[in-house]
């Protein structure tokens, strides 16, 4: 007899994040049972079947997949796949495009003294770190034409260290109060 291949639908996109997005697809068994399927993607416009991302899906023959880990503002194409005794069988390919990240809002500096502050900002979902800019001058322009010091470090779990290519930063000292940043 004819052993018909799984029928595959590409589906739609929702729930578009800057780092996360749910990806829908469908199928249609044919002669033989299922052993696996969800969507493949890739940030490759005409990626190869196989060659990308694979997520596995849920739902049964019409199913979801989330996607989590993925880059703000970058574009990702996506197929459906199902497996069966045939081989694997893939949907067209779609895409969809991660929001952007936003930029933290910087709120009033508290504990100011003559020698610190305590630099205070919204947090941003998806940020992996963050650099904070000091300067004497409110347009970080006048009366200097450079930051003070430019401090890079990640949103957790890692020591803080200076950005060494501005100068001023070899006599700085960066303090972290309630534990690791």
């Amino acid at each position: 007899g004819i052993n018909t291949a799984v029928s595959v639908t590409t589906g739609s996109s929702s729930g578009i994040s800057q780092i996360a997005a749910t990806l829908n697809g469908s199928y249609t068994v044919g002669c033989s049972s299922i052993s696996a399927y969800g969507i493949e993607y890739s940030t490759l416009n005409g990626f190869s079947n196989g060659s990308g991302t694979q997520v596995s899906g849920s739902g049964g023959s019409s199913f979801s997949a989330s996607l989590s880990g993925l880059n703000p503002n970058t574009t990702y194409y996506y197929k459906a796949y199902a497996t069966d005794g045939t081989g694997t069988v893939y949907g067209s390919q779609s895409s969809f495009t991660t929001t952007t990240m936003t930029t933290p809002v910087a709120t009033a500096a508290t504990s100011v003294s003559s020698t610190g502050f305590t630099a205070n900002w919204n947090a941003v979902t998806g940020a992996t770190g963050y650099q904070l800019d000091v300067s004497t001058s409110s347009d970080f322009l006048t009366p200097t034409t450079s930051p003070i010091i430019q401090w890079s470090f990640p949103t957790s779990g890692a020591t803080v260290t200076p950005d060494v290519a501005n100068a001023a930063n070899t006599s700085k000292t960066l303090t972290t109060t309630g534990g690791a940043i």
